[in-house]
């Protein structure tokens, strides 16, 4: 049977500095979203200004429901762009603060596999011993 004891340090050191690296690029992908957030908040105020000011020069009801129509369409666009790019954002933000982890957890499982695998042969082999002739 081997013992595969010996590699469980160097794997718990890997999963701390996995951790670390994991840790180290939240703040990142933290700064990516909110820089995106506050970019399609600065554009979605300027556009409900700008619609705000022309709406202010409409003088039929029409061209008042014409205008709000569009407002409303490209608002929508606007809204279904940006939740694909914070979807995206997201997304990425899990891939990076997993990938680290991934391959220590993937190793450690491969152990574990290994060392149950070895006292499962290791039991089938042994002689078993009942009663008076167990000791």
């Amino acid at each position: 049977m081997s013992n595969n004891f010996e590699d469980i340090p160097q794997l718990v050191k890997n999963q701390q500095d996995a951790v670390k690296t994991t840790v180290e690029a939240l703040p990142k992908s933290a700064q990516r979203i909110s820089a995106e957030t506050a970019d399609y908040l600065k554009q979605y105020f300027k556009n409900w200004t700008d619609f705000a000011e022309k709406l202010r020069g409409v003088t039929t009801f029409d061209e008042v429901i014409k205008l709000q129509t569009e407002f409303a369409k490209s608002s929508y666009e606007s809204f279904v762009a940006q939740s694909t790019k914070m979807f995206e954002l997201f997304t990425s933000l899990g891939k990076e603060a997993y990938q680290p982890i991934e391959s220590n957890l993937t190793r450690a499982t491969d152990l574990a596999k290994a060392q149950v695998e070895a006292v499962t042969d290791a039991a089938t082999k042994a002689p078993f011993k009942s009663g008076a002739n167990a000791r």
